[in-house]
C-alpha cells in the first residue's frame, strides 16, 4: 500500500515497495521451481490441477511485473492528480489481488506436499549399432525407440579430431545426440519441460517469457516435444510453430523431421493383420 506525500517520501516508499514486489516474484519463481521439480509425478488424474497452478504462478507474476510498471511510472511522474491517480489504482489492484495470491499459493504447496513421489526410472542406455547417417534431421523412431536430434558431421569430425573421449563419430552420436524415446512418453508434460529449458538455457530469457511460452507449449498436441529439444533457439521455435499453424511444414527448412513409426495394427474380425505405415 502506498500513501499520497512529498516526492522524497514518496520515491522512497517506491524503493521499499518494489523491494517487497521483487521478492513476491521470488517467491513466485521459487514456487513454480518446486511445482516443476516434481513434474515426474504427475499423471492423467492430477494434470489438470498442474496444468491450473503453473498457469496461476504464471499470472500472479504477470501483476507483480505490472505492479512494478506502475511503480515505475510513479517515480517519473510530478504532477500531483496523476500521481494521486496511479496510487490508488495501485492500491486496488494489490489489495484486490494479494489475498488471493496468498491462498492460492497455500493451496498449490499443498498440492505438491501431497504428490506421490516417483521413482520411475528412465532408460537412458538407448544406443543404436548400426546408425545410418542423416546430417541435419531429428529422427523420432518408434522402431530403435529413440530420438536423434541434428547434428553435421564436419562438427562430429571436428568434435572428434579434438577429443580423447570418442573413438568414432558413431559414438558422439549415441552419447551426446540420442535421446531414448521414453523420455518423452507423457509428451504433455515434456513439451513444457523442454520449453522452459529452450527459454532458459539456450535463450536465456526471463522467467516470466519461458513459462508463458512452456503454458502455451504445454497443451499443444500436435507438437513433439522432440522437436522443442532439437531447437536452438525461440526463433527456431517460433518458425516451426508459425509452420505447423500455418500446416505448412514443408516451409520448416532450419532442420529436417523424420518419423520412423511401428506398423499399426489393425484387428479384422478375429484376425488381427498388421498394415505398414
Amino acid at each position: 500500500m502506498i500513501k499520497f506525500s512529498t516526492k522524497d517520501d514518496l520515491l522512497k516508499t517506491i524503493e521499499l515497495e518494489q523491494k517487497s514486489i521483487n521478492l513476491h516474484i521470488s517467491s513466485q519463481i521459487s514456487l513454480s521451481n518446486e511445482l516443476v521439480s516434481s513434474i515426474n509425478s504427475i499423471t492423467e488424474n492430477n494434470f489438470n490441477d498442474f496444468t491450473k497452478y503453473i498457469i496461476n504462478i504464471k499470472n500472479n507474476i504477470g501483476l507483480f511485473n505490472t505492479l512494478n510498471e506502475k511503480l515505475d511510472i510513479l517515480k517519473e511522474e510530478n504532477n500531483d492528480d496523476k500521481i494521486k491517480y496511479i496510487i490508488n489504482d495501485y492500491n486496488q489492484i494489490y489489495v484486490s489481488s494479494i489475498n488471493n495470491i496468498f491462498s492460492s499459493n497455500l493451496e498449490i504447496q499443498r498440492f505438491i506436499d501431497n504428490l506421490p513421489t516417483n521413482n520411475e526410472n528412465i532408460n537412458v542406455e538407448n544406443k543404436i549399432n548400426n546408425i545410418t547417417y542423416l546430417e541435419n534431421t531429428l529422427l523420432i523412431s518408434e522402431v530403435a525407440k529413440v530420438v536423434i536430434l541434428p547434428y553435421t558431421l564436419k562438427a562430429l569430425n571436428e568434435k572428434l579430431s579434438t577429443s580423447s573421449e570418442y573413438k568414432n563419430i558413431n559414438e558422439i552420436i549415441n552419447e551426446e545426440y540420442t535421446i531414448p524415446l521414453v523420455y518423452y512418453k507423457h509428451t504433455a508434460i515434456c513439451r513444457f519441460k523442454e520449453a522452459m529449458k529452450l527459454a532458459l538455457t539456450k535463450d536465456k530469457t526471463s522467467y516470466f517469457k519461458a513459462l508463458s511460452l512452456a503454458i502455451e507449449c504445454l497443451t499443444n498436441y500436435n507438437l513433439h516435444p522432440a522437436i522443442i529439444t532439437a531447437c536452438n533457439s525461440l526463433d527456431d521455435l517460433d518458425i516451426y510453430l508459425s509452420c505447423l499453424e500455418d500446416n505448412q511444414l514443408d516451409d520448416f527448412k532450419i532442420f529436417n523431421i523424420k518419423y520412423e513409426m511401428l506398423p499399426k495394427v489393425v484387428k479384422v474380425k478375429d484376425n488381427i493383420i498388421t498394415q505398414n505405415t
